[in-house]
């Protein structure tokens, strides 16, 4: 497994994934970087094809679960 941390507008976001998903996990992370800042906040959901990703605040940014 491999962390993926990414600071976007201000906020640090970071993914843990197996090594082989690290392309799928930056693309996710582009797609939260064209999200409006102001609405990514604790326990935020995006569906992505048939999975709901769920965002939660953590003491060092956002973890994506």
């Amino acid at each position: 497994m491999i962390i993926i941390k990414r600071n976007i507008d201000g906020k640090l976001f970071k993914v843990t994934v197996e090594e082989y998903l690290k392309e799928q996990a930056q693309a996710f992370l582009d797609v939260i970087a064209n999200i409006e800042s102001s609405k990514v906040k604790d326990k935020f959901k995006i569906q992505i094809g048939w999975s709901i990703f769920t965002i939660m605040e953590d003491g060092d940014g956002f973890n994506i679960v």
